[in-house]
């Protein structure tokens, strides 16, 4: 781990890969070695934690190969994707974690979880669309474009105010044509000028994003300063 305004520093030895923020201090991570759990790594001090158990088979929906667990920042809630033995996607199933249980409702597999409160979000034909976990209600939030159709990232801020996406192809010398940063706070949707890749991962206090390209021989990361007014 690095931190910006000091020196790399070593937090963990082993085979943990780090996936996002939790909050301004703990890393969800994945162990390939272990998958009875989802687990957080402290950055303070170097302890993994177990933030949720892995949730049980679906009980009426047939399981066909592997899951793929996403929970929400706040661990209320979780998208079971369901895999084939040949790693194609299957279907998505929504899991409430404070229950245990899972929950009747469609989510495309695209959806994300919002790292706090009820929300999901999507990129439909019409825009952005959500859903409300607690009574699966959905809306849309915001019209958008569908041109360019190809989506190369959504992103959530930790604290779940800002919305990434990230709509066109990359290259090694071309961004996206099209990076939108959705404010749930103020309720706008502004669209970044010339943007040099597409937003992978935002900073735990939302002034730094890493943005990146992806090429054809190998994929391009840069750090950004992100100045919202």
């Amino acid at each position: 781990m690095r931190d910006l305004n000091g020196a790399p520093r070593l937090i963990s030895v082993g085979d943990l890969v780090p996936t996002r923020w939790v909050d301004a201090f703990r890393v969800l991570v994945d162990d390939p070695g272990d998958h009875t759990a989802i687990y957080a790594l402290d950055t303070r001090t170097g302890t993994k934690e177990t933030v949720m158990s892995t949730p049980p088979p679906h009980p009426t929906l047939p399981t066909t190969g592997n899951n793929w667990i996403n929970p929400s920042g706040d661990l209320r809630w979780a998208l079971i994707h369901q895999l084939d033995p040949d790693g194609s996607y299957v279907r998505s199933d929504l899991y409430d974690v404070t229950r245990h249980e899972y929950v009747s409702a469609v989510v495309p597999g695209t959806a994300f979880l919002a790292p706090r409160g009820d929300i999901a979000v999507w990129l439909a034909s019409d825009g952005l669309r959500g859903m409300h976990l607690c009574d699966r209600r959905e809306v849309t939030l915001a019209a958008i474009s569908a041109e360019p159709t190809v989506l190369t990232g959504m992103r959530w801020s930790p604290d779940g105010r800002y919305f990434s996406v990230s709509l066109g192809p990359t290259d090694e010398t071309h961004g996206p044509q099209r990076d939108l940063i959705l404010d749930f706070e103020r309720g706008v949707v502004a669209q970044l000028d010339e943007p040099w890749g597409y937003i992978q991962q935002w900073a735990p206090r939302n002034e730094y994003v890493a943005v990146g390209r992806i090429g054809y021989h190998a994929a391009d990361v840069r750090l950004a300063r992100l100045i919202i007014p």
